[in-house]
């Protein structure tokens, strides 16, 4: 499997450099990056700062199963053209799931509250943290 990243946040804007990506590994692992350089990290830890929480292969597997047992998924269609509002939408694989993930997070906006939504479908992300530079 191949390597595959979106951008779920991004800002450059100097003094406030956030960016937010998510990552399906060749393995088939989902990683969350957080990486906040911004005045607020450098003031609160002394640096920039870089979280990120995994989800094992097994539990992605698992959490495509359960989000495919809802059925009440609608994609906003600024995010994904090719499918029209209300219209269901089936997380076959992967690349889908970022897409699910995508669209989440620009409703909640922030990380922790999608490792919150994550844990409410049983899967526990493991998260590490750690100065930047």
């Amino acid at each position: 499997m191949k390597e595959t990243s979106v951008d779920l946040y991004k800002s450059l804007e100097p003094g406030f450099v956030v960016v937010v990506t998510a990552t399906i590994k060749e393995d088939g692992s989902l990683i969350i990056d957080d990486f906040d350089g911004s005045k607020g990290a450098n003031e609160t830890f002394g640096s920039d700062v870089e979280t990120s929480i995994t989800i094992s292969t097994e539990d992605v597997d698992r959490l495509i199963t359960k989000l495919n047992k809802k059925t009440n998924f609608s994609l906003n269609p600024l995010k994904l053209l090719t499918k029209t509002p209300n219209e269901q939408f089936e997380i076959k694989d992967r690349h889908d799931l970022l897409v699910w993930i995508q669209q989440e997070y620009s409703h909640i906006e922030a990380k922790s509250k999608l490792e919150a939504l994550f844990k409410s479908y049983g899967i526990s992300p493991k998260r590490n943290s750690w100065p930047f530079g």
